[in-house]
């Protein structure tokens, strides 16, 4: 998954996310204090900052997925 991509975020880490969100879009769309309470403050500002970079491929705000008609 796209977690795999985040660096600093590992195995443990990844797991913890999947056990409390179920799913990687879960956790894409959880918020920071939701991500710190499940994997730690460190963690959730690794996330955040990933997904704010627009590292997924998308444009930062964009849904990755969001219909494309």
């Amino acid at each position: 998954s796209w977690l795999d991509d985040v660096p600093g975020v590992g195995e443990a880490t990844k797991m913890k996310l999947i056990r409390a969100f179920r799913s990687p879009l879960k956790v894409r769309e959880a918020t920071g204090e939701e991500l710190a309470a499940a994997a730690g403050k460190a963690a959730a500002k690794r996330i955040l900052a990933w997904l704010e970079t627009g590292r997924t491929g998308q444009n930062p705000g964009e849904h990755p997925d969001a219909d494309r008609g």
